[in-house]
């Protein structure tokens, strides 16, 4: 499919409103996609549990004397369908949309390459946890959701430690940033947050996004600065100083920390309620006991609903956090003029909506919308005396 694209959404010499009107445009098609999205989250394992799972199941078990290889091949085989399920509307939202908005430079081909290796990563970091939970199900019925609490908790916390050097270059490509002088920069401000790194890496973003991207991957020796080559070819280096002095900000805090935690927490209540739903699903759906593998739809299903339901909660606290970020970066950089005009160029970027509708905030924004940060920017320039952004430039 060939869909029309611009060099970008915010081309030189594009009017501002022109621009703003075309982030509503993006954003409420993205709002009306994730309803579908959630529709289909649901239906899909939903209709499985209508018989195919049992039958499934049934037919593997009889197959091999082994639970936990029928757990296996039953997870893989669900995995698979379910990710079939939802390609055409991560291929319409995820390539034709960004396209149409001038967001996307991928191949098609690229796109399902992606899609291919997305899927492969979720089987092997989901296969030994899916097989932790049945076999503490069979084992432990009563404390399964504690025990796979610990698992998740443990593979959380390895994940984070190894995803930039072991998943992230699968997607991407990386290298040492050349530009000794902004390098030196970026490890000066890292220093002076009293945030250790491994170094500053260029990240080849525009081979597949007209996005921009700054982030703090990783934990111990493996944390790395990681700047895209779209935001290191359109920001000056105040701004791109302003917005790593954000990512920093989260770890000079302990935001991680924290979110790790109330993650744990959340995970470990959220399991303590799918081990309720589970027990009341065996008999209305003709499952063989709690451990019975025909059961995994049920537990996607009821997890995805559950994370609906607190999704504006979790929001709630992260955007907390981000404004906390704010005000760090903010105070470590002293530049609340190119902060804001960072955020204004992010916003044009990465087409995001400036002032959203509260309601919209509250249940899907996990950030301040970039209005609010702007401001935030300029209240505390006057508060202590230091130069505020034009104008014409936010």
């Amino acid at each position: 499919m060939t869909v029309p694209a611009s060099s970008g959404p915010a081309d030189a010499g594009t009017p501002p409103d022109e621009v703003r009107l075309k982030a509503k445009r993006y954003q409420t098609l993205r709002l009306r996609l994730l309803l579908v999205r959630m529709v289909l989250s649901l239906l899909f394992p939903l209709l499985l549990l209508a018989g195919p799972s049992q039958a499934l199941a049934a037919f593997l078990y009889a197959l091999t004397q082994s639970r936990l290889l029928a757990v296996a091949v039953f997870f893989t085989l669900f995995t698979l369908a379910y990710t079939l399920s939802l390609l055409p509307l991560n291929f319409y939202q995820g390539h034709v949309v960004e396209k149409r908005f001038g967001l996307s430079t991928e191949t098609t081909a690229s796109f399902f390459l992606d899609s291919m290796k997305g899927t492969a990563v979720s089987l092997v970091i989901g296969l030994p946890i899916v097989l932790a939970v049945y076999w503490s199900l069979s084992a432990i019925p009563e404390w399964w959701w504690l025990a796979t609490g610990v698992v998740v908790a443990g593979f959380g916390v390895v994940l984070a430690k190894i995803a930039p050097v072991a998943i992230y270059p699968l997607f991407f490509k990386f290298e040492p940033l050349e530009d000794g002088e902004l390098s030196g920069r970026m490890a000066a401000l890292a220093e002076r947050s009293g945030t250790s790194f491994s170094g500053v890496y260029r990240m080849e973003l525009s081979a597949k996004s007209t996005e921009a991207e700054a982030l703090l991957a990783g934990t111990g020796r493996t944390r790395r600065i990681v700047l895209s080559d779209t935001l290191l070819s359109a920001y000056d280096a105040d701004e791109i100083e302003v917005i790593l002095a954000h990512e920093l900000g989260h770890h000079a805090m302990r935001h991680m920390v924290a979110m790790i935690a109330a993650q744990s927490a959340a995970v470990l209540a959220g399991l303590y309620l799918l081990s309720i739903v589970l027990r009341l699903g065996v008999g209305p759906l003709g499952l063989r006991g709690i451990d019975d593998v025909a059961g995994l739809p049920l537990l996607v299903a009821a997890a995805s609903f559950m994370q609906m339901v607190v999704a504006p909660i979790g929001n709630w606290w992260s955007r907390r956090l981000e404004a906390q970020a704010d005000e760090y970066a903010l105070k470590l950089t002293s530049k609340p003029a190119a902060f804001a005009r960072a955020m204004r160029r992010l916003a044009d970027q990465n087409l995001l909506d400036l002032e959203p509708s509260r309601l919209v905030e509250i249940a899907l924004y996990a950030h301040p919308p970039v209005g609010r940060r702007i401001a935030a920017a300029g209240r505390f320039a006057r508060a202590h005396g230091l130069e505020e952004a034009e104008p014409a430039e936010i």
